[in-house]
């Protein structure tokens, strides 16, 4: 044998390594057992062993915390962001119900409005807005193809919302009531629901003459339904106002009854618009102190720019009945009393009229 033989080194068979270990763990035993013989080597070894023992402990310890709590940490985030997308796709979802059942309900009431009215209709959707801060129009898409022609009167389930001003083949343009430019003759339904007979096509309505100075009585008390009968049909022209969204009327009647809550609806008089067609409610009436002029306020009964759905239509003799009510405008708007109310002067001057 070699002088530099050693019993570990890298020749040394694995078996002969295992035999010996096993041997000297045998012996460790045989001298340690029942006595604990080795017991003060074993608590020497421990006391050397423990406090890095217990470092490298609480080390893995925190290793782990802190691979767990990034785990958590990032399973987390991605759990939030699928519950944000899911949350989104769901917010769409339901505000895609919303309006297909605003839709549905819209439509469901064009039908019944189609079914209701004797003249002949087209059914028609908004396309989009007119840009243009002057003016309150839609596009929709219906257009001379399909029988449109200018002039024609547009409803919805709400009332009337304006008339055909522009027509293409494919396309039309409608101006909404709230646009200056549109004048509908209208009378107050709880007046007109008191007429004997019902209102015709005729010329121009009669113009009361008004008397120098003075402007129309608007009375703002609460009117009886006895005491309606005993008053005349208040008529007047009504058109888009300087305020966006509300409505102007001017009366035929130097004293008109109007009070909150009145209903204005088409009077048929123009031959263009049937008769009974809601626009526009009275909401308010201001008074005025002294010679003061008040507002009367009128707040259109359909959704106007909001419009998604609207009905055409189809008036006999379209073109003439469109002449004859521009014409009939024309001649009437610049004889119309102001829609102001009088105030302590104008009532004294009625009763000093009176006690004469």
């Amino acid at each position: 044998m070699k002088k530099d033989y050693a019993l570990f080194r890298r020749t040394t068979p694995v078996w002969l390594r295992l035999v010996f270990a096993t041997v000297f763990a045998v012996v460790l035993m045989l001298v340690d057992g029942q006595a604990a013989r080795l017991g003060f080597v074993r608590s020497a070894v421990q006391l050397v062993v423990s406090p890095i023992q217990k470092s490298l402990q609480t080390s893995k310890q925190w290793a782990s915390d802190l691979f767990v709590h990034s785990y958590n940490i990032e399973k987390i985030n991605l759990d939030n962001q699928a519950l944000r997308s899911d949350m989104r796709a769901q917010a769409a979802r339901i505000a895609q119900l919303a309006q297909v059942e605003a839709d549905n309900a819209e439509l469901r009431g064009q039908l019944n409005l189609k079914q209701a009215t004797t003249t002949p209709s087209i059914a028609a959707e908004v396309l989009y807005q007119v840009v243009d801060p002057y003016a309150r129009k839609l596009v929709l898409n219906r257009g001379s193809s399909e029988g449109v022609e200018l002039g024609q009167p547009v409803i919805t389930g709400d009332g009337l919302i304006g008339q055909i001003t522009a027509v293409t083949a494919n396309t039309s343009e409608l101006t909404l009531v709230i646009d200056p430019k549109i004048y509908v003759p209208v009378l107050v339904e709880r007046a007109a629901a008191n007429m004997n007979a019902p209102v015709l096509v005729a010329a121009a309505p009669e113009v009361a003459e008004p008397t120098a100075g003075d402007e129309p009585i608007v009375s703002t008390d609460a009117v009886s339904p006895t005491a309606a009968v005993n008053h005349e049909v208040v008529r007047g022209l009504l058109s888009g106002d300087e305020r966006e969204g509300y409505l102007s009327v001017s009366f035929f009647s130097q004293r008109a009854s109007i009070q909150v809550g009145d209903m204005l609806v088409t009077s048929g008089n123009d031959g263009l618009y049937p008769q009974g067609l809601k626009v526009g409610r009275v909401t308010a009436v201001d008074k005025a102190d002294g010679d003061a002029r008040s507002r009367i306020t009128i707040v259109p009964t359909t959704k106007g720019m909001a419009a998604r759905y609207v009905l055409i239509l189809k008036v006999d003799d379209v073109a003439a009945r469109k002449k004859h009510a521009d014409a009939q405008s024309a001649d009437t708007k610049n004889e119309l009393a102001p829609s102001t109310l009088g105030g302590k002067i104008r009532a004294e001057r009625e009763q000093a009229r009176g006690d004469k």
